[in-house]
């Protein structure tokens, strides 16, 4: 048997924690709740993935706002999931990386329409169905002239408002 050394049993460089590890970290000592941090880790897992496992220091404004538009097309809940995933790539890029971008891009969440179809897909409603109610969904907007149903409750509590 050869002696074993010291030297080649310790490690001189301990490797510092991955960027997941380290962002998951900070967000709990930040005094963010479990939960939240795993979202944090989630949604920045899934934008490194996307940019096929390019470093997000690699990144930039416009990849994020490519991320984003992604989101908001694939997103179930395309408000909910843009926000979301932009406010933890904010967290990722201010606080893990120290890089100062100013503005994220904001995505447009797909038009109500669109939403509406969707649903209808994902409820395996026929292509003939699907259209019916779209074009029931046109004409009731158009009817009220407003270009989308919250804006008729805003009028109609104009309207309804005493002076």
């Amino acid at each position: 048997m050869s002696p074993v050394s010291v030297e080649s049993a310790v490690d001189p460089l301990p490797k510092p924690p991955r960027l997941l590890d380290q962002l998951r970290q900070r967000a709990l000592e930040s005094g963010h709740p479990e939960a939240e941090a795993d979202g944090y880790v989630g949604w920045s897992r899934r934008y490194i993935l996307f940019h096929h496992k390019r470093h997000p220091r690699e990144l930039g404004v416009a990849e994020i706002g490519a991320y984003l538009d992604h989101v908001a097309t694939q997103s179930s809940d395309p408000l909910v999931g843009i926000e979301a995933a932009r406010t933890a790539l904010a967290f990722l890029y201010s606080e893990i990386l120290r890089i100062d971008l100013c503005e994220f891009p904001r995505a447009r969440p797909p038009k109500m329409l669109d939403r509406m179809r969707q649903v209808l897909r994902v409820r395996h409603y026929s292509p003939r169905t699907e259209e019916s109610y779209v074009q029931w969904a046109k004409r009731y907007i158009l009817f009220h002239g407003t270009r989308h149903p919250r804006d008729r409750v805003a009028r109609l509590t104009q309207v309804l408002r005493p002076c």
